[in-house]
């Protein structure tokens, strides 16, 4: 009775109730998110990828989970808010990171894989390994951006020119490019001043000035909201691979925003907001002897967002037919 005392945590009176809580629930995850993870995995083959990259050097009949289920598990759970190794010895156990990497759910025997097994993965790792994973980066976002979109907004009217400009403090005149755009809300001129004297005035702003821009705010994303520079490890190539997970994770969240949550509130949102309204959703895991049911709060704000992206992932993947 003392043990199960100390376990709860108290609250103040609400209503003329006594409010406790503990961590009897069961078979409850507070993470929605593993399962979209893995619809959008299906779509683009990422995991799959890198886990090819890595030379496995462990004998075969040791083997208890490869690679790829290595991958998933630490990449998801990083997607997820997990940035924090440790974390790995809690979630191995809970019922939707095990269904993500199509576990059953409720059975100890299917555990997914401890701490120790990745602090091994990760110090594994060659100089080799980590240049075939940063080329399977590059290799993934070729494919994935084979046209590049650079039309005008609705209702816009730009122009692109240049001249040369001389401060009081500048020893020499510069390259100046100016973008005039006239827009419905009025008028909106930008000035960029250079060095470079080949591109065009269009290229110089828009491939290579904006296309600057736009790389500094996805690093941004992925230091601030997945925890990019959280390498504590003391081995170099073991920190390159925790910067792998991060970049990983967010090109997960990337590919669901841009593919399946367009034209939904969330078409624009940043990393987190998708993490904290889409990914930490508690979730009742129900396995039944041919099925397995998931009960989400009755009360969830994005029920719509979730029924329109879950449909495109399943349509995406339908179950084979049975005979």
């Amino acid at each position: 009775m003392r043990d199960s005392t100390q376990n709860q945590l108290r609250f103040p009176a609400i209503a003329g109730f006594t409010v406790r809580a503990d961590f009897e629930g069961g078979a409850l995850s507070s993470d929605f998110g593993p399962l979209l993870l893995r619809g959008v995995e299906q779509q683009c083959g990422l995991i799959g990828r890198l886990a090819e990259a890595i030379n496995d050097r462990r004998h075969p009949s040791y083997i208890e989970h490869s690679v790829v289920d290595l991958l998933r598990q630490r990449i998801y759970q990083s997607a997820c808010g997990y940035v924090d190794g440790n974390d790995v010895n809690s979630l191995r156990r809970d019922p939707v990171f095990k269904l993500a990497l199509e576990r059953t759910p409720l059975d100890e025997a299917t555990a997914l894989a401890s701490g120790p097994t990745f602090s091994r993965l990760e110090n594994s790792l060659s100089r080799k390994d980590i240049y075939r994973l940063g080329r399977a980066f590059v290799e993934r976002f070729i494919a994935s951006n084979a046209r590049l979109a650079g039309t005008a907004a609705p209702g816009a009217m730009r122009l692109y020119d240049d001249f040369d400009y001389k401060a009081r403090s500048w020893a020499k005149a510069y390259r100046v490019v100016l973008k005039a755009e006239v827009m419905a809300l009025g008028a909106t001129p930008r000035f960029v001043v250079t060095s470079l004297g080949d591109p065009s005035p269009e290229a110089l702003y828009r491939d290579l000035y904006c296309a600057r821009g736009q790389d500094e705010n996805f690093i941004k994303a992925v230091k601030n909201d997945l925890a990019s520079d959280r390498t504590s490890d003391h081995a170099f190539l073991a920190n390159h691979l925790c910067l792998f997970y991060a970049c990983a994770a967010y090109c997960l969240i990337h590919s669901l925003r841009e593919n399946t949550l367009c034209h939904t509130e969330l078409a624009r949102a940043q990393p987190m907001s998708i993490i904290l309204k889409l990914f930490k959703l508690a979730v009742r895991v129900v396995q039944y002897k041919d099925r397995i049911k998931l009960h989400l709060p009755s009360a969830c704000p994005v029920k719509g967002v979730l029924h329109r992206i879950s449909e495109q992932l399943y349509l995406a993947h339908p179950p084979p037919l049975r005979r």
